[in-house]
């Protein structure tokens, strides 16, 4: 199995550092954060994955401490937001195979404001909207599925997300044609994957797709 060409968009579990679009902020990799273990590139649960399928990544598109709405913590810039970047980098101008969306983490841990679950048409979606995780995870979702019509868009729900915030990446990814990995049991230090955990991530998403 291979993904072919390789996008990620994620938030802290997903970054490293000098993998990263320009004025990115990252978590693993940084010096304050060297006590996680995830210590290299290939400690990463998406550079095991590339190595093992034989994939290339072509953008990884992860901001540390991002939130999926707009409704963002007040030290990020307003752009970090999953529903920002969406349109700014993945209109269909560069090609994927494949899209890992891995988010939801940071909207449930600072109570961003949830607002209706009800998945439809990614242009339906209003500015008011976004500023709710649950509509913004439908917009973001489809506008990947929409704008990346031959990619597979891969939903990936972490474990100890609020339980509105993991069933409606469940229904959006079900609804709009995505694939779902959930995500049990990682093993975490400060709520982020440790070395264990990364490689955990990995193999639950090799089993979920295979």
């Amino acid at each position: 199995m291979t993904f072919g060409k390789v996008a990620i968009m994620g938030d802290s579990y997903s970054t490293f550092v000098g993998c990263l679009p320009e004025n990115y902020r990252s978590y693993y990799g940084m010096e304050n954060h060297l006590d996680m273990g995830v210590l290299r590139r290939e400690d990463t649960w998406w550079d095991q994955l590339l190595r093992e399928t034989n994939s290339t990544l072509v953008r990884n598109d992860s901001y540390s401490g991002s939130t999926v709405c707009t409704t963002g913590r007040p030290d990020l810039p307003a752009w970090s937001a999953f529903a920002v970047r969406a349109p700014l980098y993945f209109d269909g101008e560069t090609k994927f195979d494949t899209i890992f969306f891995l988010g939801g983490t940071n909207d449930s841990w600072i109570d961003s404001p949830l607002g209706d679950p009800t998945v439809k048409e990614w242009d339906r979606y209003t500015d008011e909207d976004k500023k709710n995780v649950l509509p913004a995870i439908g917009f973001v979702l489809g506008y990947l599925k929409a704008h990346n019509p031959e990619a597979r868009v891969v939903a990936i729900v972490n474990d100890g997300l609020k339980p509105a915030i993991a069933e409606t990446v469940k229904t959006a990814a079900k609804k709009l044609g995505c694939d779902l990995v959930e995500l049990s049991g990682v093993s975490k230090k400060h709520g982020h994957p440790d070395p264990v955990g990364m490689t955990q991530i990995k193999d639950q998403i090799l089993a979920a797709l295979s």
